[in-house]
């Protein structure tokens, strides 16, 4: 075999001409062009930036596993704890219908069959739409690995991070609206203390106004500073070099909000103590992920700095 020394494919000994491009195999001046044949062009995973192949090795990292099966072992949990609860309310309510109508069966089946249905679909329901928002979280970081994981080829995919926005911009006007609301509250409680004199009560409301509006406050900076963090992710993954910032802030409290929860371990039931760990486990893991983000984004920016010039 010979290399063709205009196109670079092998050919036979005995041809005169590439069959591929077409080029004369025997020239006056027969220095090759290839020596060897090329390699083929990078494909798939191999052809992302390095940035992006870092992003895929942490969303595939056991880190991140832990963080999401955590995140949804909380929500798993909490909905059963949340159910069993109702539970027991249908059971007390139908146990006190039994006590009630112990004289009368039909009644107490009617009053059974009215009440257990409208008791069961009112904790269902309020569970459920309590914890829509960390269902969805849940969904968004699922999508956010799968896409990760894929082995097709099939570009790095921002539809999980997108949809863990939306929940956080939804938290964040929720959370301005209960501000609202706790500010109305709150002047017509004034309002309704000055009417009856009782001033001597004015400065515990304007310590708890002050609490509240601390709490507000770092809701409210935690969610914006988050939506700027996916933000970041989001367009790195579009562009396949690091964009914006990963917020120290949101770092800090992903810890906080993952110790703290431990502490309810020993005094809940079962279910909600589980639900704690989970929770628990996805606040640590990410606030881990989040710092070493901080670092790669820093080592990044440092990297592509242009080289300072001395005199």
């Amino acid at each position: 075999m010979k290399i063709c020394p205009v196109c670079g494919k092998p050919v036979e000994e005995e041809w005169t001409v590439c069959p591929y491009c077409g080029a004369p195999l025997e020239e006056s001046d027969p220095g090759p062009r290839y020596e060897q044949a090329p390699s083929a062009a990078p494909m798939g995973r191999d052809a992302e930036p390095p940035t992006l192949q870092w992003m895929r090795q942490m969303i595939c990292s056991p880190l991140y596993l832990a963080g999401a099966i955590g995140h949804s072992c909380m929500v798993l949990f909490t909905l059963v704890s949340t159910f069993r609860t109702g539970a027991t309310a249908v059971t007390e309510t139908a146990v006190s219908q039994l006590v009630g109508n112990a004289y009368g069966v039909s009644g107490w089946l009617d009053g059974l069959y009215s009440w257990l249905p409208v008791l069961f679909s009112a904790s269902v329901g309020s569970a459920l739409v309590g914890q829509l928002p960390n269902i969805l979280v849940a969904i968004g970081l699922w999508m956010l690995y799968a896409s990760a994981s894929d082995t097709s080829g099939a570009p790095l995919k921002t539809a999980g991070l997108s949809l863990i926005r939306g929940v956080q911009i939804f938290q964040l006007v929720l959370l301005g609206l209960v501000a609202l609301l706790l500010l109305v509250a709150f002047a017509v409680m004034m309002a309704t203390l000055q009417l009856y004199d009782l001033e001597a009560v004015l400065p515990i409301g304007l310590m708890l106004l002050v609490l509240l509006v601390v709490i507000l406050a770092v809701g409210g900076l935690y969610y914006g500073k988050l939506i700027v963090t996916i933000n970041s992710f989001r367009r790195t993954i579009w562009t396949g070099k690091t964009q914006g910032t990963i917020s120290l802030y949101v770092a800090v409290l992903s810890a906080l909000g993952g110790v703290l929860p431990l502490f309810r371990v020993l005094i809940g039931e079962i279910f909600s103590s589980l639900a704690s760990i989970g929770g628990a486990t996805a606040g640590i893991a990410f606030a881990i992920l989040l710092f070493r983000c901080r670092d790669e984004w820093e080592q990044t920016s440092v990297d592509a700095a242009p080289p300072e010039t001395f005199s």
